[in-house]
């Protein structure tokens, strides 16, 4: 019986072989033992810009390798004809080659040794990676961009005198802020990457499991660290993403001092921060997730596109040599097909902008987290007030963009005006939640959205803000008292009381400015507040007096 084919060792002639490495996509270089070029296909041309003419019988040291490392060429071509053995051999190395124009770039060698009868040659193969190499450095500069946008969240965090720490799904740590160091006594460095369970810190895990299972409220939590003390904490659980099991954990150890000196308005930081965590986490996830959809849909397109250039330079090859054949076309027209360029041409430019337009996105929040967490001071400073009420509506923004339109009118020419940055931006914050609130139980998950509006101007020697929202008002009877603490209408657990009454305190005490407001039952609310463009008189004469 015939044996199969099939079944039988199959060896190239050499002109099969030599037709082979001729169309290969990489360089494929031959050099004999004593260094000279013997073999030099199309692709080696076009990669290192010499013709086979050229090069063939020339040494290759003096045609590809960079100049500094030409003498070390030659001395490992000596030692192998002395020992057999070369470093290079059967690895596949990252290295720079020389081009004709006088120019190192980086290349990728695989160096094989041939025995024949007659001696031994050197078959070697090189790919360009030039554009390899730039896309690794286009990441790296993505990576520290992200590193960097990682230190400005740091720096942020590091202004606000609570701690947090955020707890990845696997319950490791993946972020250790300033105030938790002090708080807890234990660094950044030994916490890091390690599960908050492992920590030498004894938290009540079955109130800290229930936080996790309904976070979002502010509870009183009891722990105590190995050795120490059992000590309360006051701590909100927030998720990053909702349902993706990462929470930031976020409070502060309560003492005696705080709650006779600072409980009220510590707890009004700790309401916002709590509420505006994860929409603020939100607003940069979005973003930041269409950002990393649109890299890799260009991470794919370019593995397309190289596929359809390289059928292209066989194709043009062919063409400079006389040797196209309608295969040749007919595999470029396939190639073209397979990559659907046209898509490709019209959705490459549009992720690219998408990307761009989330990275700015992403930027702006930033930004605007920066102006809206000023570092707290005893001394004001002349603040622009447009600027710093944009950034908390930025900041702000998830509280209120479902459910209303946002207008601003504020006055280009309105002077600076000497305040407490931080403190004035608490204020809008509150009553842009506030608002934000009335809206909600007005339009209550009906899709339609109320107005809210914000205006800007001078009154006399004073700078006006106006805060108006189209929620349900408040009612006369009640009216007098919303500026008092601890008094709210807001259901159990969604509101402290003491939001306006902070609100009050900063403006009229530490400002000595109004904070007024105008409301109809029905119809919605208006708050002016009213600052001082100049100090007061008292004020200088205090300072000169110092």
């Amino acid at each position: 019986m015939e044996n199969n084919r099939m079944d039988q060792p199959f060896a190239l002639d050499s002109e099969t072989a030599h037709a082979i490495l001729n169309s290969a996509l990489d360089a494929h270089v031959l050099m004999d033992q004593a260094g000279m070029i013997v073999g030099w296909n199309p692709q080696s041309e076009r990669i290192f810009g010499w013709t086979a003419e050229e090069v063939l019988g020339r040494r290759l040291s003096e045609v590809i390798i960079p100049p500094a490392y030409r003498e070390a060429h030659e001395r490992g071509i000596q030692t192998f004809r002395t020992t057999g053995k070369g470093t290079v051999l059967g690895n596949r190395i990252e290295i720079e080659g020389w081009h004709r124009e006088q120019r190192p770039f980086p290349i990728e060698l695989t160096v094989v040794r041939v025995t024949k009868k007659d001696g031994h040659l050197f078959s070697a193969f090189v790919r360009d990676i030039t554009a390899r190499k730039q896309a690794d450095r286009l990441l790296n500069e993505a990576k520290d961009r992200a590193e960097q946008a990682a230190r400005d969240r740091a720096g942020i965090l590091a202004g606000v005198d609570v701690f947090f720490i955020y707890v990845n799904a696997q319950g490791v740590v993946t972020e250790w802020t300033a105030m938790a160091e002090f708080t807890f006594g234990l660094t950044r460095n030994v916490v890091l990457d390690r599960r908050l369970r492992e920590l030498p810190i004894l938290w009540d895990w079955e109130a800290l499991a229930a936080m996790m299972r309904s976070p979002g409220e502010r509870k009183k939590v009891r722990l105590r660290q190995q050795d120490g003390p059992e000590r309360l904490i006051d701590l909100t659980v927030t998720p990053v993403v909702q349902g993706q099991g990462t929470f930031i954990f976020m409070g502060k150890y309560i003492t005696e001092q705080m709650k006779r000196d600072h409980e009220l308005a510590q707890s009004q930081k700790l309401e916002s921060i709590g509420q505006l965590a994860a929409g603020i986490a939100h607003e940069i996830n979005t973003p930041t997730q269409f950002v990393g959809d649109n890299t890799m849909f260009l991470n794919d397109s370019f593995i397309d596109l190289l596929r359809v250039l390289r059928q292209y330079q066989v194709l043009l090859d062919a063409v400079q040599t006389n040797s196209c054949t309608a295969g040749l076309i007919e595999s470029c027209v396939a190639a073209n097909e397979k990559a659907d360029l046209d898509y490709l041409i019209a959705e490459i430019p549009q992720a690219i902008l998408q990307s761009l337009d989330g990275i700015s996105r992403v930027g702006e929040i930033v930004q605007a987290m920066k102006e809206f967490a000023h570092p707290g001071t005893n001394e004001k400073t002349d603040v622009n007030l447009n600027n710093a009420i944009m950034s908390t509506l930025t900041v702000a923004s998830n509280e209120w963009k479902y459910v209303a339109e946002m207008q601003t009118h504020l006055d280009p020419l309105l002077p600076s005006v000497p305040c407490l940055a931080g403190e004035f931006n608490q204020v809008v914050l509150n009553i842009i939640v506030n608002a934000a609130h009335a809206i909600t139980d007005v339009v209550n998950n009906s899709g339609a959205k109320g107005t809210i509006t914000v205006s800007t101007g001078r009154v006399g020697e004073s700078a006006e803000i106006r805060i108006s929202d189209t929620g349900s008002g408040i009612p006369e009877s009640i009216r007098s008292k919303i500026f008092d603490p601890f008094f709210t209408t807001k259901e159990v657990g969604k509101g402290t009381g003491q939001g306006l009454a902070i609100a009050r305190s900063v403006v009229v005490d530490k400002h000595a400015g109004s904070i007024t407001v105008e409301s109809e039952p029905g119809q919605g609310t208006t708050f002016v507040i009213r600052l001082p463009l100049a100090p007061p008189p008292h004020a200088a004469s205090d300072r000169e007096a110092a």
